[in-house]
């Protein structure tokens, strides 16, 4: 039985090894090349446009998605073209011209219809300012409202950048500025790229168009939600002058303020707060809580010092899902002189983050000596230990190390010696 399963198996390999041979002849026709050697030769003889061209009119590979990669620096469109056995052909579009290369990525979707050469220009066009080509192609009668597999259109991604001609091109030729995504960020029209990446001249244009101010995506964010989080006043004006709620809360409960707040956009916080019918002591008192967190990062001596005498806890801990004592702003930042006026106010000095770190841990780890000797002298706990760590243990230098070793700290002994 094991001998019939094996030839099996070699037979399976023969006529797959086969059937590559068959289609490298067939796309590269007079070389002796394997399929793969056959794609990169091809990536290397011929331009984007004419392997483009090539795909669209053989019947050996299947077109599977066109799809922008939004990288660290850069952005870039790719075809990917499935040809079997795992081989994978993809032309990049790129911001320095249109290039192609050869690659086997793991990829999976549902098969999509063909876009013409154009269609790639045309994203890429809207996506790099290229006014020109966006009229040219507009002109031919491109599709301007067609998406890629993952929902974006061309007016998506020219909000990327807030290309505001070309946003008002798109839109003067037709543009659907209520159109939103599929897979990759369901229900995000235009205006939540606008909002989210800061681009207030996209905004105006595409309200002007008739945008929903208080569109929601899947979570229930709305544009000034994702505003908030970055901080950008200038769109959150905008967006609260054209009539957008500031208090419509994401599926979790959470406003556009509360989101300013987690991520410390304390300017943000502000206009929200000012326009906001919901303010209770409680968002007052968190606010607060925000502008210490602020103050101790930077060393500010004096708004701390107000906030104290106005007589904020200042045990309290920020964002709740990180669980941070204030104290732990100061620490990360090597604020010694507020560290000093902190634990003088009363702040806990072991207070733990949601790591179980202590103050006494981060400093150690950061290699600050003043803060070390602070703690110490303020009763830190020499020895609180988490997942087998200690303030000793994570000491970054030799003068923290006898320090701590003169306070009492011990290095704490492996479990397998116990």
């Amino acid at each position: 039985m094991i001998v019939v399963i094996i030839a099996f198996i070699v037979i399976l390999i023969i006529k797959d090894n086969l059937a590559k041979s068959k289609l490298a002849r067939q796309l590269c026709p007079g070389k002796k090349l394997s399929l793969n050697g056959c794609y990169y030769e091809m990536g290397k003889g011929h331009s984007a446009k004419e392997v483009h061209e090539f795909f669209l009119k053989t019947r050996r590979c299947i077109f599977f998605a066109a799809s922008l990669i939004d990288g660290p620096n850069e952005f870039r469109m790719v075809e990917w073209y499935d040809c079997g056995w795992d081989n994978t052909f993809w032309i990049f579009y790129d911001e320095k011209g249109i290039t192609n290369g050869i690659d086997r990525p793991a990829f999976a979707g549902d098969a999509h219809t063909s876009y013409s050469y154009d269609q790639m220009r045309f994203y890429l066009a809207a996506l790099d300012d290229d006014l020109k080509t966006v009229r040219e192609l507009i002109g031919r009668g491109i599709d301007i409202n067609k998406k890629t597999v993952v929902g974006q259109t061309a007016l998506h991604y020219a909000n990327m950048n807030g290309h505001a001609d070309v946003i008002g091109e798109l839109i003067k030729a037709g543009a659907d500025v209520h159109a939103g995504l599929g897979i990759d960020r369901p229900g995000w029209s235009p205006i939540f790229y606008a909002a989210s990446y800061g681009n207030a001249d996209a905004v105006q244009a595409l309200i002007k168009a008739g945008a929903d101010v208080n569109i929601v995506d899947i979570e229930g964010k709305s544009p000034i939600f994702y505003a908030a989080e970055s901080g950008n006043v200038e769109i959150i004006e905008l967006l609260i002058k054209k009539g957008a709620k500031v208090d419509l809360a994401d599926k979790e409960g959470k406003s556009p303020l509360m989101a300013a707040l987690e991520n410390l956009q304390l300017e943000a916080a502000h206009v929200l707060r000012d326009t906001s019918s919901a303010i209770d002591k409680g968002t007052e008192d968190t606010i607060a809580t925000v502008e210490l967190a602020i103050a101790a990062s930077k060393g500010d001596i004096n708004k701390a010092q107000a906030l104290i005498s106005d007589g904020i806890n200042v045990n309290s801990k920020w964002p709740p899902y990180r669980s941070k004592p204030i104290l732990h702003y100061a620490v990360e930042n090597n604020q010694a002189a507020m560290v000093k006026l902190l634990l003088a106010s009363g702040v806990e000095a072991d207070a733990w983050d949601a790591n179980q770190w202590t103050a006494l841990m981060l400093a150690a780890a950061n290699g600050n000596e003043d803060i070390v000797k602070e703690l110490i002298a303020n009763g830190a706990d020499i020895n609180a230990q988490v997942d087998s760590k200690s303030a000793i243990s994570l000491a970054v230098n030799s003068n923290i190390i006898n320090i701590l070793k003169n306070a009492g700290a011990k290095y704490l002994e492996h479990p397998s010696k116990r």
